[in-house]
């Protein structure tokens, strides 16, 4: 994992710019899914369902929009289920904490891809109940506990996204 790291941030710092406000890192949506996986899988718990995000894809949009595909693992008492889901939200980074968040992340999309057998009704309601509801805060990337030597081991000023790359500004 840590190679692959290493690899992301060394074709990264190819696209590496100095403007006039600091070192702008530009990362393309690929690049920033390799590195979203190192912050996943993800655990919360809604309205008595424990669920564990995993395999995030995400996909830029403009004005720092994001959509977010995952898998959810849910498991109530009783049951379990396992769904893929889509989410919407805002890119929010924190510069305090260095964290790179979906703020109001919204699910839009919602396919079963595995149901207990059984009465299960519960379960998959409390699932489909959440479409269109805002979901629980979604970290994407905490700067802060990345080994950036070459930066100065610092978190970034900013995150954007302009031009459909996650533009970061150390």
């Amino acid at each position: 994992m840590k190679q692959l790291f290493i690899g992301i941030w060394a074709s990264a710092i190819l696209l590496v710019s100095t403007a006039a406000m600091g070192l702008d890192l530009r990362l393309s949506q690929n690049d920033l899914n390799q590195m979203v996986q190192m912050a996943f899988p993800q655990s919360r718990q809604y309205q008595g369902v424990d669920m564990r995000f995993s395999e995030p894809v995400v996909t830029l949009k403009a004005h720092n929009a994001v959509n977010v595909t995952v898998t959810i693992h849910g498991q109530n008492k009783q049951h379990s289920a396992i769904v893929r889901a889509g989410l919407q939200g805002e890119l929010d980074y924190q510069p305090q904490s260095g964290t790179l968040n979906i703020l109001r992340p919204q699910l839009t999309d919602l396919e079963v891809l595995k149901q207990p057998e059984g009465d299960h009704s519960q379960l998959i309601e409390t699932l489909q109940s959440m479409k269109n509801q805002p979901a629980p805060l979604i970290l994407l990337i905490n700067f802060a506990q990345l080994n950036l030597p070459m930066l100065g081991d610092r978190p970034p000023k900013d995150v954007q996204i302009k031009n459909q790359q996650l533009m970061v500004t150390f």
